[in-house]
């Protein structure tokens, strides 16, 4: 059951998602999924999504976990190329360790905690 609730808005260069709710790996993982199918539906490239909202924490072996339930739908979605998240920083240690085994999976999807930074990199043609 997801306990987080998900709103859109869509502009020409990315789709913007708050996720408001509980932070769990299940309902982190229940909406990566709708998420990604979203973004497939409109045919959104790059993706913002805010998650400072969400309540409670997840672990280093969440992530883990989370990252290969993730990666395929990410890989197989054939339109998503980018991924930026916008986080509170009390989770930059998890943040990081989401950060570098996503790169190590040549997946372009990064953790921070500036919202202005999030859309820097989210914009950046170059950025990896």
């Amino acid at each position: 059951m997801n306990t987080c609730h998900v709103t859109y808005s869509h502009n020409p260069n990315y789709l913007f998602a708050t996720i408001r709710g509980e932070r769990t790996r299940d309902t982190i993982a229940d909406v990566a999924r709708e998420v990604v199918a979203k973004c497939m539906e409109l045919g959104s490239a790059r993706l913002l999504a805010d998650i400072r909202d969400l309540r409670g924490s997840v672990n280093i072996y969440d992530v883990i976990h989370l990252l290969r339930e993730v990666i395929p739908d990410l890989r197989g979605s054939g339109v998503l190329e980018k991924v930026s998240v916008i986080d509170l920083s009390k989770h930059d240690t998890v943040s990081r360790t989401f950060n570098e085994l996503a790169f190590s999976e040549g997946v372009k999807v990064r953790v921070f905690s500036s919202h202005t930074d999030a859309i820097s990199w989210l914009l950046d043609e170059y950025a990896t």
